[in-house]
């Protein structure tokens, strides 16, 4: 659910107002999903913002996701149990974690205010090609709330702790030793007419 770029050029040298869809500062983020299987009941969300790095885990799930905002071919995911490390194509890399999935290119609408986890956040509507949501966003790039629907499913995550601060560098990097397994292949598609 968090993409790379601040603002996006509406036109030549017009800026569209849009969020921060990257923290400025490290911060881990603890999420209740909202709309998901009721076995994920929360979600943990980490950022090393100085090298635009996130870090998604879902607990006892004995994997985590490493998104590489600034370069979206170094993202993978860990398992740790199974001691190994599986490289993400970019594309896959390029949405994940941010409100519900917007891209760069996504259509932002300021709409209001709230809180959340204590924090005071604004509400966007935000819509690309693929999916709509809101999101609920710090002035320094937090999400607090994401809500989102793609290809008719909805779900979200809404913040019940955060904590600015130092993050260790080591969690969003590849593990040494870990052996890479590369991600099965897509299907080919069916010839036409079959």
């Amino acid at each position: 659910m968090i993409a790379v770029a601040a603002e996006i050029a509406a036109g030549p040298a017009v800026a569209q107002d849009r969020p921060l869809l990257l923290p400025e500062r490290d911060v881990a983020v603890v999420y209740r999903v909202v709309g998901g299987p009721p076995s994920v009941p929360e979600m943990r969300m980490a950022w090393l913002a100085g090298e635009g790095r996130q870090r998604i885990e879902v607990p006892g799930g004995g994997r985590a996701t490493v998104v590489d905002h600034k370069d979206l071919g170094a993202s993978f995911i860990v398992a740790d149990e199974q001691r190994v490390v599986i490289p993400l194509p970019g594309r896959v890399g390029a949405s994940m974690g941010l409100p519900g999935g917007a891209g760069p290119a996504g259509r932002f609408t300021r709409t209001g205010t709230a809180a959340y986890a204590g924090l005071p956040c604004t509400v966007w509507r935000y819509e690309d090609e693929k999916q709509t949501g809101e999101a609920c966003i710090t002035a320094d790039g937090v999400m607090l709330r994401g809500v989102g629907t793609q290809d008719g499913r909805t779900g979200g995550v809404e913040a019940v702790r955060v904590d600015y601060g130092p993050q260790d560098p080591a969690r969003f990097r590849r593990p040494e030793g870990y052996r890479v397994v590369q991600p099965p292949a897509a299907p080919a598609p069916a010839p036409p007419g079959r």
